[in-house]
C-alpha cells in the first residue's frame, strides 16, 4: 500500500511536468515553429502512457474512478490529427481535450495521496 502511495505522488508530480510540456507543444504547433512541435509530442505521449500505467496499478487505493477512455479516444483523434497535418486541430486537442483530462486525473491522485 505504502509503495502504490508513493507510485501516486511520483505521478503527480510528474504530471506538473508533462502539462507544462503539453501547453508548451501546443503553443509551438500552433507557432511557425511546427516542426520543432511535433518532436516534442512522442516524449508526450510517452510520458501520458507512463501515467496511465500509474494509474492502472495504484486502481485499488483511488478516492474516486480514473476513466482512461476519454483519454484513448482523444489520442487517437491527435493520431488522426497528425496524420491529415492538421497541427492547429493537433495543438487544440493537447491544449483543450488532454491537458483537462491530466489536470482531473492529478486531482483524484492528489486527494487519494491525502486521504
Amino acid at each position: 500500500m505504502e509503495s502504490k502511495i508513493e507510485v501516486l505522488k511520483t505521478t503527480s508530480e510528474y504530471i506538473l511536468q508533462l502539462e507544462k510540456d503539453i501547453i508548451k507543444v501546443s503553443k509551438v504547433l500552433q507557432g511557425t515553429e511546427y516542426k520543432e512541435g511535433l518532436k516534442l509530442i512522442n516524449p508526450i505521449t510517452e510520458g501520458i502512457s507512463w501515467v496511465a500505467i500509474a494509474v492502472e496499478n495504484t486502481r485499488e487505493i483511488h478516492k474516486e474512478k480514473i476513466l482512461l477512455d476519454e483519454l484513448n479516444k482523444k489520442l487517437k483523434e491527435i493520431i488522426q490529427a497528425l496524420e491529415n497535418d492538421d497541427n492547429i486541430l493537433v495543438a487544440d486537442l493537447f491544449e483543450y481535450e488532454i491537458l483537462p483530462i491530466i489536470k482531473h486525473i492529478k486531482e483524484i491522485i492528489d486527494l487519494s495521496v491525502l486521504n
